[in-house]
């Protein structure tokens, strides 16, 4: 398993009053710096800083910000100040960030998040970020870092019903290892595997395996499976999947198209439009949070971190009836091959067995 994968149970996330604790650590790699000595005579170099100190807009939350009303802040933030307002009274009362990261002036805990939300919702660099925000680049970046591990947290899983995919978050391509994370596009990414529910809600997710691994081996290394291995699970309860999973008596796939039995498309149509809440969901959580459509950056921790923040911040804004604005583009599924060979032949045929369960219930001879 990657060391850089994580999982995070989202089950009920704010339903109770410390939603935000036991903060989710982990060891990170510093990112490798570099250095670049230029000559540069005095009036270039004054020219530079000039121009620097003209780019940073100050008092641009207490001048600007503060006076957005509902629909400038959500058209800006991406939520509605009081979700805002709810996230950071949690933020408050944790006092977990520091106040002078710059040596300057105090960094209140909403501009903090707010900076947090401008990162996550938006793909301008750190120096685009400090520019707006009047702060320096280092300071953005340890409170950003600081912000998205305090809203991560763990959370357990009780018998639940949802549905399950997977998607990939493209990225930088990686210093290390860069071939694992290059998925059948071409493209570098890291995957996201998520359960669903009927009210939009993220149950589960597991984030950070290479691009070029499929949905059926994603599934296997994740906790979720492991936890479904046990003989104590309620098996009343199930998960639907699409085609590239295999069809197990807690996760059931559709029937194959074989072109017959009427029956078994109507089986399957159902299954699909139950199933399509997670993809849906995809396409909601990239269109509120546009960081997830692609990250610069090599920190595959801090990818993650993020990745498993946004997901967090969705079922905040669902349980604070903060409706989305937009979704993006088509949903892009992880892999879509099945490999039958990594899963036992008693569970596939226990799965066989529950799934035709399910269907003679629904179509009674």
């Amino acid at each position: 398993m990657s060391e850089y994968t994580e999982n995070l149970m989202l089950q009920n996330v704010l339903e109770s009053s410390d939603e935000f604790s036991n903060i989710w650590e982990t060891s990170e790699s510093k990112d490798s710096s570099s250095s670049l000595s230029v000559n540069l005579d005095s009036s270039d170099d004054n020219l530079y800083k000039e121009r620097r100190k003209i780019a940073k807009q100050k008092n641009y939350v207490e001048n600007v910000v503060l006076k957005y009303d509902y629909f400038q802040f959500r058209k800006h933030f991406r939520i509605n100040k009081r979700t805002c307002e709810y996230v950071v009274e949690k933020l408050e009362a944790a006092n977990v960030l520091p106040t002078h990261l710059d040596g300057r002036k105090k960094i209140t805990p909403y501009k903090c998040f707010l900076i947090t939300l401008w990162y996550l919702c938006n793909n301008d660099s750190y120096r685009q970020i400090s520019d707006k925000f009047d702060i320096s680049e280092s300071a953005a970046h340890t409170l950003i870092k600081k912000v998205v591990k305090f809203i991560i947290s763990d959370k357990g899983m009780d018998g639940t019903i949802g549905a399950i995919d997977a998607t990939h978050i493209c990225i930088k391509r990686p210093q290390k290892d860069a071939y694992t994370y290059c998925n059948r596009k071409g493209q570098h990414s890291v995957l996201l595997q998520a359960v669903c529910d009927d009210k939009k809600r993220f149950m589960d997710v597991f984030c950070g395996e290479a691009g070029s691994i499929h949905d059926a081996r994603l599934l296997k290394r994740s906790s979720l499976y492991r936890q479904f291995q046990n003989p104590n699970v309620r098996t009343e309860y199930f998960l639907l999947g699409d085609s590239a999973y295999p069809n197990l008596p807690w996760l059931l796939t559709p029937f194959k198209d074989t072109g017959n039995l009427t029956q078994q498309k109507i089986f399957n149509y159902r299954h699909s439009s139950a199933r399509v809440i997670v993809e849906n969901n995809f396409g909601l959580l990239r269109g509120r949070f546009r960081r997830l459509k692609f990250f610069e950056n090599n920190n595959i921790t801090f990818i993650v971190e993020c990745i498993i923040a946004t997901c967090v911040l969705h079922n905040i804004c669902i349980n604070m009836d903060d409706q989305q604005i937009e979704t993006d583009e088509p949903f892009e599924p992880g892999g879509n091959v099945f490999c039958p060979e990594e899963f036992s032949e008693e569970a596939i045929a226990l799965g066989n067995n529950k799934r035709e369960e399910l269907f003679r219930k629904m179509f009674p001879a």
